[in-house]
């Protein structure tokens, strides 16, 4: 008689085996855990827009400041213009006839545009003649020569807090933070 090799021996069959499949307690188990781990993927992305906004309201800050030290060092007066429907702000160089050329460097200067999930809510308090006579262009902010800077508000919002750099009563840019207000 042959010897048939073991992997075609035939298999016997137990009794009280359990066949195979998951059981109603086995499937709850799994979504309660899949459950679990949403719940918490979203209270870290939660937080992740808030360090966002954070971040972006610190990168807009420093921006500002520098380009203030730009100007005084280059005797040059620039603008600066924010879109907040689009989340983003650039700089423009002021030219002598009180008009306005774009600079599109990769430095400084170069326009920038805040990550998903942060949203920009701009405010100027005083506004140019060329802003008025403009209509419905967004208000620029003068960052002068001189170091001075025109009075306003940028709120970089996330999903729980709001971060808003704007002018301090000595000319300085300062920064507050608000959480789960009304922005």
């Amino acid at each position: 008689m042959p010897v048939l090799p073991p992997y075609s021996w035939p298999k016997p069959h137990l009794k009280g085996q359990r066949s195979a499949g998951f059981t109603l307690i086995e499937i709850v188990i799994v979504v309660a855990i899949i459950g679990t781990m949403v719940a918490f993927l979203g209270m870290s992305l939660s937080r992740d827009t808030d360090r966002m906004a954070r971040l972006e309201a610190k990168r807009f800050h420093a921006v500002v400041n520098e380009v203030r030290d730009e100007a005084i060092l280059a005797g040059q007066n620039y603008l600066l213009s924010v879109n907040d429907k689009l989340g983003r702000y650039s700089f423009s160089r002021m030219l002598a006839d009180s008009g306005q050329a774009a600079i599109y460097e990769d430095g400084l200067l170069k326009p920038r545009t805040v990550q998903n999930g942060v949203s920009i809510k701009w405010q100027v308090f005083e506004q140019f003649e060329n802003d008025e006579d403009a209509g419905s262009k967004d208000p620029v902010v003068l960052i002068s020569s001189l170091g001075e800077i025109t009075p306003f508000e940028a709120s970089f919002i996330g999903d729980e807090s709001a971060v808003t750099v704007y002018l301090d009563d000595k000319g300085q840019l300062a920064q507050t933070t608000k959480s789960s207000g009304v922005f």
